[in-house]
């Protein structure tokens, strides 16, 4: 009943639909968009990921080096997948993008050896390249076709709040799953896959891109220097990267917190199912906390991780779980003000470029940081990472106040 009313009455856009060329697109596209949306989520492995890992004998630092690799091979496909993206089409990229995503996971089932792992990490990071610039930019210039681009802040929140309650309901199962059997979780998020990838292959592009004659250096040439001349935009950029950092581990985090503290495995995803809520429903309603905090927002929610990652790691114990689901508030509400600012600094032509350029940063930056996260996890447990990532955060916090002061403005 919640799916079918969202995809009723969601987004309040039917009345822009004025059109009938840029209006279909419009009404097309945001449709389907919200089924992919749902059907692209890590689902099952989020929650038993470094479970299934661990149970096929790797250790945690070459869990963690499949970011590292990742990160490598993203910092490779990104930008050039976003300049394909800009000049065949975003529909193709995204197509793509699921199909090799779908064929990693399939040898990931398979994984006996780090071989494996390292095939894993570069398809994951040249299926997720494909995707990462083109399906926002896809988003965005559907509605920009029809002048509503500045609703793309409040479609990403309804679009993730009902992404997100969609996955706690799938999720509550993973813990489950894995009981019965530890490959079943995987089995079933690429099935899922399939399904997004068919609901791709519908998608229109809205537009062709006008510079296909160009040669590619010079359109590299002219994305870079769309980041150089705006320094609004590289602040951004340098605030997603650390973002991802905080945001991109915390599932895995998260995992090896409740295997310490001795939690039933089959809890596992009773607990996520619960997280996945809190996402879900602040996702909707995090325009109104915008509202109240302002230009504080970003500064005020990271501080909120911070803090909770301290009282995770000083607790030890089932208090730490609860104090730690209070940063999904914080990703709940900092995502959308992030990726709306980011699309609002960009221009039509180099959408998927600069993204993919954006998204590149961010994997990196998590890539570098990830294989050290595990070296301390493994050192010194994950309750003093947690601690060590609290107080880093903090720092953090002044880097984002430095946009109160205007520094992170053109």
């Amino acid at each position: 009943m919640l799916i079918s009313t969202f995809f009723i009455k969601s987004l309040h856009l039917q009345f822009f639909i004025t059109t009938l060329g840029g209006g279909i697109y419009m009404e097309k596209n945001i449709k389907l968009f919200k089924l992919y949306s749902l059907l692209t989520g890590k689902f099952f492995v989020g929650t038993t990921q470094v479970l299934f890992l661990k149970f096929k004998g790797f250790s945690f630092t070459e869990i963690m080096l499949i970011s590292t690799i990742t990160g490598i091979c993203s910092l490779i496909f990104e930008i050039p997948s976003g300049m394909l993206a800009d000049r065949i089409g975003y529909k193709k990229c995204i197509n793509y993008g699921l199909l090799i995503t779908i064929i990693a996971n399939i040898i990931i089932i398979f994984a006996d050896n780090f071989i494996y792992i390292v095939f894993y990490s570069v398809l994951t990071a040249l299926g997720s390249s494909a995707i990462s610039g083109a399906d926002y930019a896809l988003l965005y210039e559907s509605l920009n076709k029809v002048g509503h681009s500045e609703l793309f802040k409040d479609t990403i929140r309804k679009i993730n709040s009902i992404k997100m309650y969609f996955v706690a309901v799938v999720t509550i199962f993973s813990g489950v799953l894995y009981k019965v059997n530890e490959y079943l979780p995987f089995v079933c998020t690429t099935v899922i896959y399939i399904l997004a990838f068919v609901v791709s292959i519908m998608f229109t592009d809205v537009k062709k891109t006008v510079n296909e004659e160009q040669k590619l250096i010079n359109y590299f040439k002219l994305s870079m220097s769309a980041i150089k001349d705006n320094k609004r935009l590289r602040w951004l950029f340098v605030a997603g990267a650390l973002f991802a950092v905080l945001f991109l581990n915390q599932n895995i985090l998260l995992q090896q917190y409740m295997d310490d503290i001795g939690l039933n495995v089959a809890l596992f995803g009773v607990i996520f199912f619960i997280y996945n809520l809190i996402t879900a429903f602040v996702s909707k309603r995090s325009g109104k906390l915008e509202g109240i905090f302002g230009k504080h927002t970003k500064s005020i929610f990271t501080l909120l991780i911070a803090v909770c990652f301290v009282v995770a790691g000083i607790c030890r114990n089932y208090i730490g779980i609860v104090f730690l689901s209070l940063c999904r508030i914080s990703i709940a509400t900092i995502n959308p003000i992030m990726d709306a600012e980011v699309n609002e600094q960009i221009d039509s032509a180099h959408r998927a470029t600069l993204l993919s350029c954006y998204n590149a940063l961010s994997t990196v930056a998590d890539s570098v940081v990830s294989p050290f996260i595990g070296i301390t996890i493994e050192e010194l447990g994950i309750f003093s990472t947690y601690i060590i990532m609290g107080l880093a955060s903090i720092f953090f916090v002044f880097y984002l106040l430095t946009e109160k002061f205007g520094i992170g403005k053109n």
